[in-house]
């Protein structure tokens, strides 16, 4: 039994129609994701390559080791992200 036939079975036009309606919706939103991603994978890759290669800074070997505990973001960077967006 295909999906088709299970649509077809219920005599209700305004069903089909429906259903017509919502999987053409859902295909509108799977490709305005696929575009978004896309925009994002083009815009934020050259960014991503030039950071990847960015040489070290010159005094880290001076610094002192990171506790294990250290969080990747601090209390202070989350808030610049979130309200200030000035990192």
């Amino acid at each position: 039994m295909n999906v088709f036939d299970t649509v077809l079975a219920d005599d209700n036009f305004s069903m089909i129609v429906a259903a017509v309606r919502e999987g053409r919706s859902i295909y509108n939103n799977m490709k305005a994701f696929i575009r978004l991603l896309w925009v994002n994978l083009v815009t934020d890759g050259p960014a991503t390559i030039t950071l990847s290669f960015k040489p070290p800074d010159k005094y880290i070997m001076k610094k002192a080791p990171h506790r294990s505990d250290d969080s990747l973001i601090s209390p202070w960077i989350l808030f610049q992200y979130l309200f200030i967006f000035n990192p």
